[in-house]
């Protein structure tokens, strides 16, 4: 996203400032059409990834790889790790679990790895597009024509890799430009996961309506143990304490509560067993409604 702060100042009522939605908080506005007996939603998404070995020239890279050098196959072979060997301790427990699943794809991923894909669609996995590869961002460096056109690619390669109509946006590293919202819209997207500013889903109205989607920024994967180097023991304590004040609080509004898994990161041996403990207790508790991110968008509520 764009670094400065004007451009994203909510209720914005003067030049420079966003206008894709107004400041709410939650006394103000409508309840989220929530199932019976729903006190935690539950919003589990998986990572589908992969690198171009040599990115053209140009593309905006993850703030975190910038300092590399391209090609860098240790970089590369990590995330690959993900796709041959970590992803599938994963999906055995998210089939124990019997969790539904929301798969934030890029196109390259895709197109690289379609028994991958197979193993999502006969799961019954939503597709949500992320991107065209790890090291290939959206960003406000972009000219509006080559966003609009970068987007376009990106849904249209993934629906044909996979096909599934793709309804939903994750970016990589929550990349955007002010403009984003309103041009996934544009291109027939009805929800996107890359504002972490509430507990809710909530209608962009500047932005033809498109949903917005709770982002667990505080404990994406990525963020924890690549960037911040947290202890993977650390992960189930920590998600027990955010599950509780989510819950306590759903007695009156129920609140969303997402799980990002990145395979390479989350799958490794060292730090699995973390994740497959945190799942398994969210996934047995009561007045928890576990769903893909297009029914919880459906929810939405202006």
């Amino acid at each position: 996203m764009s670094r400065n702060p004007s451009t994203f100042v909510t209720g914005a009522t003067s030049p420079g400032e966003q206008d894709l939605f107004p400041f709410a908080t939650l006394a103000e506005r409508g309840r989220p059409a929530w199932p019976p007996g729903v006190r935690v939603v539950l919003m589990v998404v998986l990572h589908f990834e992969a690198m171009d070995f040599d990115a053209p020239a140009g593309v905006v890279s993850d703030p975190r790889w910038r300092e590399r050098i391209w090609p860098d196959p240790r970089l590369q072979s990590f995330v690959e790790y993900g796709n041959r060997v970590a992803l599938f301790r994963i999906l055995d427990t998210l089939d124990r679990l019997k969790l539904k699943v929301t798969v934030a794809a890029d196109a390259l991923a895709s197109e690289r790895y379609p028994h991958l894909v197979e193993q999502f669609r006969k799961r019954g996995y939503e597709i949500a597009a992320r991107g065209l590869a790890v090291n290939r961002m959206l960003s406000a460096t972009m000219p509006e024509d080559e966003e609009r056109r970068t987007i376009a690619e990106t849904i249209a390669r993934i629906a044909q890799a996979t096909g599934t109509t793709v309804r939903g946006w994750i970016g990589q590293d929550f990349g955007e430009s002010p403009r984003t919202p309103r041009l996934l819209a544009d291109a027939g997207i009805a929800w996107l996961a890359d504002w972490p500013n509430d507990d809710e889903p909530y209608p962009m109205a500047g932005a033809g309506g498109i949903v917005s989607l709770p982002v667990a920024y505080e404990w994406d994967d990525m963020r924890l143990f690549i960037e911040r180097r947290m202890q993977a023991w650390h992960y189930p304590p920590m998600l027990r304490d955010a599950f509780a004040t989510l819950f306590a609080e759903g007695v009156n509004r129920p609140r969303v509560l997402p799980v990002s898994i990145h395979p390479w990161v989350f799958g490794a041996p060292h730090r699995f067993r973390y994740l497959d403990e945190t799942l398994a207790l969210l996934a047995t508790r009561e007045g928890v409604w576990n769903a893909t991110a297009s029914d919880i968008a459906s929810c939405s509520t202006a």
